[in-house]
Order: C-alpha cells, then sequence, then structure tokens
C-alpha cells in the first residue's frame, strides 16, 4: 500500500502537470480575468522549473558532498549500492542498457579495485509497481562477473527491494547471513544518500555514507544558465520533489 501511495504522490507533485493543468483548466471559466491569471500562473511556474540557476541552487542545497576515494584509509567489510535507474534489459537483443544513476555500481567497481570495500552487496529488486522485471541487483551482478570485473564470491545481491526502505530491511538480511560487520560504505546517488542514511540506520546498520552521481558541480553566471529556459530542468524538479515527498512520507511512517 506504501509502495503504491509514493507512485501516486510522485506524478502528483511533477511540475509539468501543474503546469499543463492550469492552462488546461484556463480553457472552462468564462471570465477573462481568471482564464487570464490561470495562463500567467502556469507561464510563471514554468519560467521557474525551467530555470537552470533555481534548479540548481535547490540541488545544492540538499546534495550531500561527495567524498573522495583517497581519504578512505582503513578499509570496508561491504560497499552497499542502491540500485533504482541504473540498468535496464533490452528484451529485443538481449543487451543491457544502463541508465543515469549507474554512477553507483561504477563508483563501487572503482572502490572494490582500490582496496576500499572487500564486498559489494547489490541492493535492488524491480522498482516497478507495474512492470515487474528482472531485478536490477541480478543484472549488474552479471555483467561484473561475465567482463571480468569483479568475481563472483566478492558480489552479494538483494533480489526483493522496492524501495529505499526495503532496501536497508532486505541489505541487513544479506548482511548478517553472511557475518558482515559494520560500519559498512552506503553508495548511492548524492539527491538520494539523506532518506537513505535515515533508513539504513532505523534498521540497526552503521553506514557511511559514499555520494555519487552529484548533480552540482560548479557554479555557473553566464547568460545561458541563469535566464535561458531547459527543458530538462523539469526532469531534475521531479527528481527533488521525489526525494523530498520521500523523506517526509518515510518520517511519517516511521521509517527513518
Amino acid at each position: 500500500m506504501f509502495f503504491a501511495l509514493s507512485k501516486i504522490l510522485n506524478l502528483l507533485f511533477m511540475p509539468l502537470a501543474w503546469i499543463i493543468l492550469l492552462f488546461l483548466i484556463s480553457f472552462f471559466p468564462d471570465k477573462s480575468v481568471v482564464k487570464a491569471t490561470l495562463r500567467l500562473s502556469g507561464l510563471i511556474l514554468l519560467l521557474v522549473f525551467s530555470n537552470s540557476y533555481l534548479t540548481y541552487e535547490a540541488i545544492r542545497r540538499w546534495e550531500l558532498p561527495v567524498t573522495a576515494i583517497s581519504t578512505i584509509e582503513k578499509p570496508y567489510d561491504v560497499g552497499i549500492v542502491l540500485g533504482g535507474g541504473m540498468v535496464q534489459l533490452d528484451t529485443s537483443n538481449g543487451e543491457y542498457i544502463f541508465r543515469g544513476n549507474n554512477d553507483r555500481f561504477l563508483q563501487a567497481v572503482k572502490l572494490y579495485k582500490a582496496g576500499k570495500i572487500k564486498k559489494i552487496l547489490i541492493s535492488g529488486g524491480s522498482g516497478g509497481y507495474f512492470n515487474q522485471g528482472e531485478s536490477e541487483s541480478k543484472y549488474i551482478k552479471f555483467f561484473l562477473v561475465k567482463n571480468g570485473i569483479v568475481p563472483e564470491k566478492d558480489i552479494w545481491i538483494d533480489t526483493l527491494s522496492k524501495n529505499t526502505h526495503e532496501n536497508a530491511v532486505e541489505s541487513k538480511k544479506v548482511l548478517f547471513a553472511n557475518g558482515a560487520h559494520g560500519p559498512f560504505l552506503l553508495i548511492t546517488s548524492a539527491t538520494h544518500m539523506r532518506r537513505s542514511l535515515g533508513c539504513f540506520k532505523k534498521v540497526g546498520l552503521e553506514v557511511v555514507p559514499f555520494v555519487t552521481d552529484k548533480l552540482y558541480i560548479s557554479k555557473r553566471r553566464d547568460f545561458q544558465f541563469l535566464l535561458v529556459p531547459a527543458i530538462e530542468n523539469m526532469m531534475l524538479w521531479d527528481g527533488l520533489f521525489h526525494e523530498w515527498i520521500g523523506f517526509l512520507s518515510y518520517k511519517v511512517a516511521g521509517y527513518n
């Protein structure tokens, strides 16, 4: 029930949905002043949520800072990689398609090769509500082992979790079943880390954050960044609202 509700809330808090709704509603009122107000409101939202400066300022204030690999002195027994938007299987040709969050497992491989983690735990089943496919963790493990990147004995997987709360619950089961001892390195996206830390600490796992795929890289003040609308910013806002709603709803549910 909670999983379904979170998906519905994400749809309701999409800025583009608000803008489309305002313009659609504006066709119905008889009074021209109401029509104009609705359309002006839609236009203002469009300008705000497509503005790069405002978008990246919001991201900067939410993301947690990156940890340099060189600063990790003592190796961790396990690095926990959280799934979500990393890889899909193209059923037409049997090939893997890597998505935006694949920096999570790439950084885990980098950490493993540098001797900073001894094992990799990939946590993530199918995150879709209607389209229930194979788990991401299986795909990634198969890819890493098949290509000789990481030996099979050093990769553990959780194939059951569908959200961040379940990532924590199922990861704990896998870690305890294998006799692993913390602290563990928690590897996930910069915008996702706040919610993730809360969930893992709530289930009693001692974790240290290792941030990946950071969106805010450097400060910009050029004309294009400050004033030219960019439609891709809408997707970034969708991601931010997803994290904000998730963080608050998890608080209410007692997950973090």
